[in-house]
């Protein structure tokens, strides 16, 4: 018995030091490559900021010039002012997409550092433009309008590509160059939250009325027009309860940031109607910043299916065309109105990782444009074969600069546009 138990105290022993030298072992493994790991992560970052600090600093000037409308002018400053501090804050150029600042002083185009001038199409004009054009800028035509907008209410001919030539197109289109979306922060924000457990079963709960629809333009396009008639036949239908805002109702709201989303978070639906008719990829802050930022589903109108499927998120929409008449539309609204089952349906996209949306990943706007002045990136690095008929010269900008040439900015915008976009008359509903 007493042999018994001393055997048992040296096995006990030399088990308890076997054990102990394995944790040493293990633990010290672990804790050298973590060290390690540590270290090199130090060294990747400290390379990376002095990759920035050898960059040379580039500078992006938006140009503007006098308008006929002093309120235009100073309605189109005002949003180029929100661009410029938001690129400067949220975007964070300068770490994440290079040494790139973005400017309104006019004074800049003379710098040697501005390597872009952006043209927001307002402020195009013989006459108008930089007395002496440098070789090594880009000069940039800028666009937020559709096609039949430009046509319709701005009366635009391009005829002032006889004197005025670009070397890149900048806008909501997905084969322009510099690729800038009508998203909002609602991506970002999203994009830095796990998503997948996410709770939304509490949106019913906040909404006690039917539908809003906000609508300031009601006749400067053909598809605006149409768009009047259409909401004013789903009112008459609801029995009052879709209610209507905006100018052409007579129910100004504040022009304040997030003001509409505000309202619409009482709303379940809110009619994202657009002013063209299947204009390429025209799709607005209707659906990006006022139905996602106010929590309620988009009934949306105006882009074809395949752009509104490829640029929102997943089952977050109800597009009006896919419904034989505007009655079947509003008898499906009353159905998702009863049943909060269905209507949760149209959220689930945000129990997804909105992340690896395609949309979100692809470097687009003043980021992708900073890439490009660095050298870092091709042009519309998502598609680099778009236009290619048009455009030549897709290398980066480093030493490229001049040699592409937007050839026809008539041709890209309207001749290659979707024949509704710009011929559309009206229909009988739906």
């Amino acid at each position: 018995m007493v042999l018994t138990l001393a055997k048992s105290l040296r096995i006990g022993a030399f088990a308890a030091v076997f054990v102990f030298t394995l944790y040493g072992f293990i633990h010290g493994k672990f804790s050298s490559e973590k060290r390690w790991y540590l270290i090199d992560n130090q060294k990747n970052v400290q390379n990376q900021q002095n990759n920035r600090k050898f960059e040379q600093h580039k500078i992006v000037l938006f140009w503007h010039t006098e308008l006929p409308d002093k309120s235009v002018r100073e309605d189109h400053m005002e949003s180029i002012k929100k661009y410029i501090a938001e690129a400067h804050t949220l975007y964070s150029p300068i770490d994440e997409c290079g040494n790139c600042s973005f400017t309104m002083d006019m004074s800049k185009i003379t710098d040697n550092n501005t390597a872009a001038v952006i043209f927001l199409y307002k402020f195009v004009e013989p006459g108008k433009m930089p007395i002496k054009r440098r070789n090594d800028q880009l000069y940039i035509y800028w666009t937020k309008e559709s096609p039949s907008t430009l046509k319709y209410y701005h009366n635009e001919t391009f005829d002032f590509e006889e004197s005025i030539k670009f070397n890149s197109t900048m806008g909501y289109r997905r084969n322009s160059d510099i690729y800038t979306p009508f998203l909002t922060s609602v991506y970002r924000t999203l994009q830095i939250k796990d998503l997948s457990d996410n709770n939304v079963t509490w949106i019913p709960m906040t909404k006690n009325k039917w539908a809003a629809a906000v609508i300031s333009n009601c006749g400067a396009t053909p598809a605006a027009v149409y768009r009047h008639k259409l909401v004013t036949k789903i009112s008459i239908l609801s029995e009052g309860r879709l209610k209507t805002f905006g100018k052409c109702f007579r129910k100004q709201i504040s022009r304040k940031m997030n003001s509409i989303p505000n309202l619409l978070k009482s709303y379940k639906f809110y009619l994202a109607f657009e002013n063209s008719y299947h204009c390429r990829d025209y799709i607005t802050e209707k659906l990006f910043q006022n139905a996602f930022h106010g929590n309620t589903v988009p009934v949306v109108w105006g882009a074809t299916k395949a752009d509104y499927t490829s640029l929102a998120p997943p089952g977050s929409f109800i597009f009006a065309e896919d419904f034989n008449s505007v009655e079947e539309l509003v008898t499906y609204l009353n159905y998702l109105d009863r049943n909060d089952t269905a209507y949760l349906e149209y959220f689930r996209w945000r129990t997804m990782r909105v992340e690896n949306f395609s949309i979100v990943k692809q470097t687009k706007d003043l980021c992708q444009l900073c890439k490009i002045i660095q050298g870092k990136a091709k042009y519309n690095i998502s598609d680099p074969n778009h236009v290619s008929k048009f455009l030549s010269g897709r290398n980066s900008l480093r030493s490229q600069t001049l040699q592409k040439k937007v050839t026809s900015l008539k041709e890209w915008f309207f001749e290659e546009e979707n024949k509704e976009c710009l011929n559309f008359r009206g229909k009988s509903y739906f």
